[in-house]
């Protein structure tokens, strides 16, 4: 059906979007990369064209040109936790330290139930930081939002490094 609505309106970004779509969930990617492609040549200001724009400057290492996508991303869905994502990706990549490690710490401050980003922040709190209570109230608060037993499991390692074994013993019974 799209398909043929297409051949009618070969230019419309919203069946473009939903032929992408069904591609994404039936796993072709050779068809998702040239149809987003497509929609960046009609409509660049595109959410899918824009990321695709973005991520192409990253492999060309265009440093520069991805913050400007990235911003324009940002302003465009504010609150969208792949905003962040890609935020400390693209400081990761240009070796930015300081904007990385805030980058992080906003983001799970954000976005609490978010593993990753308690994951990153952990590491931030535990290698950079040298606070392991710091880690120890990420996981709580990752384990509130989500209670999953690879959050029960980093919350009782905190305590292994603090020498706790009674609430270490306590977390790892969770698991």
């Amino acid at each position: 059906v799209i398909s043929a609505a297409l051949k009618s309106t070969p230019r419309s970004t919203l069946l473009l979007n939903k032929l992408t779509d069904r591609f994404i969930a039936s796993d072709r990617s050779d068809r998702q990369t040239e149809l987003i492609a497509r929609i960046a040549k009609i409509d660049s200001s595109d959410l899918r064209a824009i990321m695709f724009r973005y991520y192409d400057a990253l492999r060309n290492k265009n440093f520069e040109e991805a913050e400007r996508l990235l911003k324009v991303y940002a302003e465009t869905e504010p609150d969208a936790e792949e905003v962040w994502d890609v935020r400390i990706e693209l400081y990761r990549l240009q070796e930015l330290r300081t904007e990385y490690i805030d980058a992080i710490t906003a983001a799970n401050a954000r976005f609490p139930g978010n593993y990753r980003f308690a994951e990153l922040a952990s590491t931030v709190a535990v290698s950079v930081l040298r606070d392991l209570d710091k880690a120890e109230k990420i996981w709580l608060a990752l384990t509130k939002a989500w209670a999953s037993p690879r959050a029960y499991m980093n919350l009782a390692n905190v305590h292994a490094f603090k020498g706790d074994t009674r609430s270490w013993r306590k977390y790892v019974d969770m698991v």
